[in-house]
């Protein structure tokens, strides 16, 4: 008998985010589980070289002056190159405008994130997906408000995997230093991740007369703009742009805090590693299982979200710790974070398709699921412009 097949789609494979590092993980690893994997990128194009030998990676080649129409079109041209098992659209993105294309036997939304507007776009999901994954507690709860009528085991919680750092990384830690290292890891972007925060951060911190440094580990579109801000705040800080391997560890690792700033979040994949050698998070209070795993450690790790007088607080307040102190928050960091280990999410994901698979078919398919929209007829340029939200990150308006 053939190995059940499961195709992930997502806006892109190639980059920084989180969620694309969690498609990169399938392709690699649900053939362990027992699935065949492929993947449908929606705004990249050619080879991509991390794929397994005879595994399907297509792109789509999106651009900002494309519209929704040729995601429909370019979809149509592309899917019979993927076998009709399970789709998983992570993000939920472009489900609402390819159902009626997508010829799986069952469809899976998998929601990293809870942005703002959110529930719009979950109420859309009714009568087209079969089940729904998500990261955090807090989501499950907002999902099953928006959809009644779909089955409460149809919609599951699985803990975000984080890989283990090279044991060199997790080496007991000098006493605390003269000057605090305070970092941020992930895209450099100004939409969700709001990396523009950064800059009145530090000299929040600077006013308050605390010693610290500021690392920046990733790159994106606004890493001229972030440069040139955090210059003027008279902040020393260094920027190492994207790494991996153990170049990624070692400056990981070197931190006291790592910082998020955004506007909407999940399970960031970088708090998970962070924690894993210690380092302390500082995140803002938003519906999310980021926010619940650092409360976990400290609710004063908590601040307002958009605050950043309170998100200085929040560092001040570990910066006065003493060193037995940290010692027993890392100690705690690190033991919340343990069920993220090992392979315990490959199984819960497997686990989760098998039963879709065992249980009635729900997801319409053919003309019943097709969801016209006006963002359909707009170039994505301009809907990111005027309705970012809402549209271009999910294909849906």
């Amino acid at each position: 008998m053939a190995e059940p097949t499961v195709t992930h789609l997502f806006t892109h494979i190639r980059g920084l985010s989180g969620v694309e590092s969690m498609v990169r993980r399938h392709l690699r690893n649900d053939v362990i589980v027992g699935f065949q994997p492929s993947a449908i990128s929606f705004f990249e194009r050619g080879e991509f070289t991390q794929a397994r030998s005879g595994q399907q990676v297509s792109g789509l080649g999106l651009t900002g002056s494309c519209q929704g129409l040729t995601l429909r079109r370019r979809f149509r041209a592309v899917i019979p190159e993927h076998p009709p098992g399970i789709r998983v659209f992570h993000e939920g993105w472009g489900l609402a405008s390819l159902a009626d294309l997508d010829t799986a036997q069952r469809r899976v939304a998998f929601l990293h994130s809870h942005w703002t507007g959110a529930e719009n776009f979950f109420r859309g999901l009714r009568g087209l997906v079969d089940g729904i994954l998500c990261v955090s507690p807090a989501l499950q709860n907002a999902i099953q408000m928006c959809l009644p009528d779909l089955p409460p085991e149809r919609i599951r919680v699985v803990q975000n995997p984080v890989d283990p750092p090279p044991r060199e990384f997790l080496a007991t830690r000098p006493e605390p230093r003269r000057e605090l290292v305070v970092g941020y890891c992930g895209r450099v972007v100004r939409p969700a991740k709001r990396v523009d925060r950064l800059p009145e951060l530090a000299q929040q911190l600077h006013r308050q007369g605390l010693p610290h440094t500021w690392e920046i580990l990733g790159d994106g579109l606004e890493r001229p703009a972030l440069e040139s801000s955090m210059a003027q705040t008279g902040v020393k800080v260094r920027f190492h742009g994207g790494q991996t391997g153990e170049a990624f560890w070692k400056i990981l690792s070197s931190w006291d805090v790592i910082v998020f700033t955004s506007d909407f979040e999940g399970m960031p994949l970088a708090l998970l590693e962070a924690m894993s050698v210690g380092v302390l998070p500082v995140f803002p209070r938003l519906a999310s299982g980021g926010r619940d795993t650092t409360e976990r450690i400290a609710s004063e790790l908590i601040y307002t979200p958009g605050d950043l007088a309170d998100a200085a607080r929040a560092i001040t307040w570990l910066a006065g710790r003493s060193s037995e102190d940290l010692a027993q928050l890392r100690l705690r960091s690190q033991a919340v974070i343990a069920p993220h280990a090992g392979s315990a999410y490959n199984q819960a994901f497997a686990e989760f398709l098998h039963e879709l698979q065992q249980l009635p078919r729900l997801s319409a398919s053919g003309p019943t699921a097709r969801r016209p929209h006006l963002g359909e007829w707009i170039p994505y340029t301009v809907i990111k412009r005027f309705a970012p939200s809402s549209v271009v990150r999910r294909g849906y308006l």
